[in-house]
């Protein structure tokens, strides 16, 4: 078992899927990142030297229904049973099983462990430390758990025209790889909110603010006509979002063997791996265009926050981004404007 990496026992979704990748060691270069597969629970399959490891994924939620999570454990003993079936039939080696227990929110004991203060929701707060870190925007670096805000992913055919309707930016402008800020309005020309987007190979993927993600996914999902190949996919509860702000997040990104987007246009994103796990890493900080942005998979989160931390990063919570955003003039429109669509 020596010299392989698993990787990290963090939430997820409450899904079941099979996942055959062997971990990869550190940041690696990487296609285009599928952040959904990787982000929901799943039965991970490794082989270390000559030994099959299945690792079980699981989360607790409170407001699971006893029967729910009972039926779920059921099925995976027998899924366990199952494979334990097929390396008895092939006559593969010894099987190493391990379950590790997911928690309720992303990283939710870790960031408790450095101060952190959760919501019900599973928002990182405050670390205790809100002015230190609006200090630390000026003049060092910090890093920002933006779970909370909204993620969409719109794949399909005819995904570029139908957001270039849909939407203010010139999206048949722009190749893969690129990105740009968009804005979504209501039938009465109202603003709704104001979008980042990330053009993919195969999705363009949209990061909104807090509470608009379901709403925008509806409005979008019904303006496909029959004719369309498009679809629309709410991905906030499958994927982890952070951001890194301050002068010195280049020298981060560097260390981290990212150097590759400093000093790209805003929007410019490339696509890695953590320990197998998916995570595209784009130019901009949301509500500024300096800094970066990492959107990575719940089983990465941990590791990729760890990794920020032990390089000097200061953990900012919520709470101070808010602030922070208040002080740059930037608006969250859906706590100002009401839906009228």
């Amino acid at each position: 078992m020596e010299g392989t990496a698993l990787p990290l026992p963090l939430p997820s979704d409450v899904d079941l899927e099979i996942q055959a990748t062997p971990p990869i060691v550190g940041f690696s270069s990487s296609s285009e990142a599928d952040h959904i597969k990787l982000a929901r629970m799943d039965i991970g399959i490794w082989f270390a030297a000559t030994t099959p490891l299945v690792v079980f994924y699981y989360q607790e939620r409170p407001h699971v229904p006893s029967l729910l999570r009972f039926s779920l454990f059921a099925f995976m003993l027998a899924s366990l049973v199952y494979l334990l079936g097929i390396f008895i039939h092939y006559k593969l080696p010894s099987v190493a099983i391990v379950m590790i227990r997911l928690g309720v929110a992303i990283a939710a004991e870790m960031m408790a462990d450095l101060g952190a203060n959760i919501s019900e929701d599973g928002t990182v707060e405050t670390f205790g430390n809100d002015d230190i870190a609006l200090k630390a925007v000026d003049d060092e670096v910090v890093v920002v758990d933006l779970t909370h805000f909204g993620r969409i992913r719109v794949t399909g055919e005819d995904r570029i025209q139908f957001l270039q309707n849909q939407s203010t930016a010139n999206f048949e402008s722009l190749r893969e790889g690129q990105g740009c800020d968009t804005v979504f309005v209501t039938p009465t020309a109202r603003t709704i909110d104001i979008a980042h987007a990330w053009v993919m190979k195969n999705a363009i993927t949209l990061v909104v603010s807090p509470l608009t993600g379901k709403s925008i996914t509806e409005m979008l999902t019904k303006y496909i006509f029959f004719a369309d190949k498009v679809e629309v996919q709410d991905i906030t509860k499958q994927t982890c979002f952070f951001v890194l702000i301050g002068p010195k997040s280049n020298k981060v990104m560097e260390e981290l063997g990212l150097g590759d987007l400093v000093g790209k246009p805003y929007g410019t994103h490339l696509h890695y791996s953590v320990h197998g796990m998916p995570i595209t890493v784009g130019v901009g900080g949301v509500i500024f265009e300096e800094g970066f942005s990492l959107l990575l998979s719940p089983a990465a989160a941990g590791s990729v926050w760890k990794a920020l931390v032990n390089l000097g990063v200061i953990p900012m919570g919520a709470n101070a981004f808010e602030r922070l955003r208040i002080l740059q003039g930037t608006k969250l429109l859906m706590t100002v404007l009401k839906w009228d669509a």
